[in-house]
């Protein structure tokens, strides 16, 4: 327990340049052809933030009551 870090993928274009807009910063972290080292290198030279905390834990289960009526179930075949 304790400490846990987060992770997002963009790929579009707009996004990014949505998230930018509004203060996100983005850090490439591999492109083709770049070498696993390097990739490593680039996440690991990202600064971790001393001031940030533990996200509030909020259970969400309450949300999706009933929605398994509404969703398929995988049968397998004898």
């Amino acid at each position: 327990m304790g400490a846990s870090r987060g992770l997002q993928f963009q790929f579009g274009d707009s996004t990014r340049e949505q998230l930018e807009a509004e203060g996100t910063k983005m850090f490439p972290l591999w492109q083709q052809g770049d070498s696993l080292a390097q990739a490593l290198a680039a996440l690991h030279a990202i600064a971790e933030d001393p001031s940030v905390g533990r996200a509030e834990r909020v259970d969400v289960i309450a949300v999706f009551e009933g929605l398994d009526r509404h969703t398929s179930r995988l049968v397998w075949g004898s």
